[in-house]
């Protein structure tokens, strides 16, 4: 087998959940070639989703040391980075994912939730607005975009963004 039979076989694996067999598909992929940004970045995010953090962070910074101009990797290490307590250091990743590719609809999402987590609520409602425009029918960016106008006090906006019934709840849990 060579490096791209790992890769399809691997991927295959990741979607389907068996992450063992996908993570030896990209370990062996890095045997054929130590440089590859995609099986660093598969195989950090592997790493990730079982929750060993150090081992996924690795991954990523090796991804992108090998392609600095990864918007995956930098959303992944981004992902990593806010579920890890540092927001601000995910902030930079996702902007950096977004330059290199604006439409990423979920690393406006991330980005938002890492503005929200940081008291930043204007910032935060402009990540979601933007990932709505690209995903109107993503209901968890609607409820995100929700929080961000409730915390600003734009219950008007909110009441549009999720409906009355989502308005009288989350107004009576932030009063």
């Amino acid at each position: 087998m060579n490096s791209e039979q790992f890769h399809q076989m691997g991927t295959q694996f990741l979607r389907d959940g068996d992450y063992e067999k996908a993570l030896n598909c990209f370990e062996l992929m890095l045997e054929y070639d130590t440089r590859s940004a995609d099986a660093w970045n598969l195989r950090g995010l592997i790493l990730f989703i079982n929750g060993d953090y150090a081992e996924a962070a690795e991954g990523f910074d090796r991804a992108l040391e090998f392609r600095p101009d990864f918007p995956e990797a930098l959303y992944n290490r981004g992902l990593l980075l806010r579920r890890s307590g540092k927001p601000e250091r995910a902030l930079e990743d996702f902007t950096r994912a977004l330059a290199l590719r604006p439409d990423y609809t979920d690393a406006l999402r991330q980005r938002g939730l890492a503005w929200l987590s940081l008291g930043k609520s204007d910032s935060a409602a402009k990540d979601f607005s933007a990932a709505a425009a690209l995903s109107p029918k993503a209901r968890d960016i609607q409820f995100y975009l929700s929080v961000a106008h409730a915390k600003m006090g734009m219950w008007d906006k909110t009441a549009a963004d999720s409906g009355e019934e989502f308005l009288l709840g989350l107004e009576a849990r932030l009063s």
